[in-house]
This record gives C-alpha cells, structure tokens and sequence, in this order.
C-alpha cells in the first residue's frame, strides 16, 4: 500500500495544505511547530480512525473551525482508492464530535474504512506506551489490530457497548436494588466479545514476542533481551458471577478486556522504571518494526512507516543503521535537522 498524496483541510495548524509523495523514501523538514507531525497524525488517522495525539477527535480541529477534513489517493498496486475523512463539532456539547468516511466518494461505517490503507508511525511522544497508564497500551494494541481484523473491530465495538450498558445496570443495582434480572444478559454479551477480543490480543503477542529478538541489537547496537508479557483479565460467565457483588458494590464492571496490559523488560528489568530514555526510544522503535512485520504478515503488503523525528539523539552510527532496515516500504520521515550527511538516502524531499 502506497500515499500518492494528501490533502489537509483545517487540521491543526493546517488551514490548507497538499502534498504528493513518492513511492520510496520521502523526508519532510521544517522547524518545530510548522506541521510536520501533524502530517504524520493525518495520514494514520485514516488508516485507524483514531487520533494516537488525542483523546477526543474535536482536538484535532483548527481553532475557530467546526470541521476538519482528512484526504488521501492510495495505490495498492491493483486499484488506487481516494480516501476521505471529515470529523464535525458538535454544535451542543463541549469535546463531542461526529466523524463520516468515504471511499472513492462512497459512505462508509468506520470499521470497514479502517485498515483500507495500513501505516505504524513512531513517535517519540508515543514513549506513553512503555512510561504511560495502562489504557495508552491497549490503545496501542487496538491500533494495530482495528487496521487489520474487522472481526476485531466488530467484537470490540460490541464490547464497549455491553460494558456500558453493564456498568449502567451495576450501578443502577447498587442504588436501587432494581434489576438483577437483566444483568445475565449483559453478561453473556460481554463474555462473548471479550473471547474474541482477548485470543486475537494473545495471538498479536505470541507474534511480538518471537519477531523482536530480531531487533534486539538495535540497543546501543549490541544484543539485548527484550522481553513482552501480556496481562490479561480473563473473564467468562461464572467468574462474574462470583465478582457480581463485589461490582455491585463498586458500581462498574473490574474484570475483562478493558483492564487488560502489557509489560515490556529489558534485560530482565522493566523499561518504564529502569531504562534510559535513549533505550526506551529504542525499545519502542524495535516494537513498532515487529508491528510493521505483523501487519504485513496479516495483510499480504507493506504498510507505510511513518517516522517522526527518529534522528533526534541518535549519532550518525545509528542513523545509517536505522535508514538501512526502513529502506524496503514505503516510507515518511520528519526532521527539524538538515541532515546533510543522509540527504542522499532520500528519494524525495518536502520542505515546510
């Protein structure tokens, strides 16, 4: 899968901003704040329909505007399609927004848009996802899988609407002792989804567990063990029934999916407590290679390999290392530097 170009309407700092890319290796430079990172949120924005910046897609609107507009023409090598994504204010309630998506100027319901093109983007603000709370995580790991599985996506959006509606009954019980009738129901929903979604979050690691040995001497450039360990809070019918009491006291559901976690060690001591900031950037940059390899795997091509400001702090050893891995995909990197040492590694240069 291949960006031929991208067309930002108000998002962000872009009031009105096209670009045409090429099918190899693409550095875009500019000095901080003018956009560049923004760029990079846009384009895998349309292959999740997530924002990884924000919690709330109206944050991604330009100030003083009530819209945002997302496009992009994709060439898969068979057909090219244009892809198009408009979030709205809304008009009523603060941080609320809609968000419609079309293909080729068709309508589209979100989850068969997502994964349409497919992209891992490495950020260093992403560091949350080794430092940050355990919701950054299962956002990561929701990334990768909404582009790639619409079983997934199907099972987690049932997940989230059974959780609420439980979490709704529980509380209604712990306040009125009204509706017990009703929580079987609930509960054999959520149990249903959350098999789905925890065998394909276990079947992701079983593959990032083995794929990042691979990458291992990208610490400090010699071997280094990386180790993954997902945690998972399994449930089924007959454990949330022997919890119901205690969730009724608490008023919401405390076991499943969306308690789930991961942890990431290197050698033998956790990355979040113990590692030094150059090697957590390391450790997530492995991460998001073996994502790439996954996705692949998963969907027969390369995605695109978004790199925002990778060279920062790294020495000219390093960057060579790093462009010599990055050369086999499609691939977008930003930089505030010049980097005249590597100018020549670039197909294609954009300045802002």
């Amino acid at each position: 899968m291949r960006i031929n170009s991208l067309i930002l309407t108000n998002f962000r700092n872009h009031a009105k901003l096209e670009l045409a890319f090429e099918h190899s290796t693409t550095l875009i430079q500019g000095i901080n704040g003018s956009g560049k990172t923004n760029i990079l949120e846009a384009i895998h924005l349309l292959s999740t329909t997530k924002s990884v910046r924000s919690e709330y897609d109206s944050e991604t609107i330009m100030h003083t505007k009530d819209f945002c507009r997302l496009e992009a023409q994709t060439d898969s090598g068979e057909d090219s399609k244009r892809l198009e994504l408009i979030i709205k204010k809304s008009s009523t309630l603060d941080n609320t927004s809609s968000k419609t998506v079309k293909i080729n100027g068709v309508a589209k319901a979100l989850h068969r848009f997502a994964g349409t093109m497919t992209s891992v983007l490495f950020s260093p603000d992403e560091i949350t996802i080794l430092t940050g709370s355990p919701s950054m995580r299962r956002r990561y790991i929701d990334s990768i899988l909404y582009q790639i599985d619409t079983d997934y996506k199907q099972a987690h959006t049932k997940y989230q609407k059974a959780l609420k509606g439980r979490n709704k009954l529980l509380e209604m019980i712990r306040e009125t002792g009204k509706g017990q009738n009703l929580i079987d129901l609930w509960e054999e929903n959520l149990c249903t989804e959350a098999r789905i979604i925890q065998t394909k979050r276990a079947a992701l690691f079983k593959y990032l567990t083995e794929e990042i040995r691979n990458y291992e001497k990208l610490i400090n450039g010699k071997n280094s063990k990386i180790t993954l360990e997902l945690i998972q809070s399994l449930i089924d019918k007959d454990f949330l029934k022997q919890s119901r009491q205690k969730e009724i006291y608490a008023g919401k559901t405390l076991y499943g999916p969306h308690r789930d976690d991961f942890r990431i060690s290197l050698n033998d001591y956790s990355v979040s407590n113990f590692a030094s900031r150059g090697q957590q950037r390391a450790v997530l940059l492995a991460l998001k290679f073996c994502e790439l390899s996954y996705i692949q795997k998963s969907v027969g091509s390369k995605p695109l390999l978004l790199l925002d400001d990778i060279f920062s702090e790294l020495d000219l050893n390093h960057r060579t290392n790093i462009l010599s891995i990055i050369g086999n995909q499609q691939t977008i990197v930003t930089s505030s530097e010049e980097l005249p040492e590597l100018r020549q590694d670039f197909n294609h240069i954009i300045q802002l």
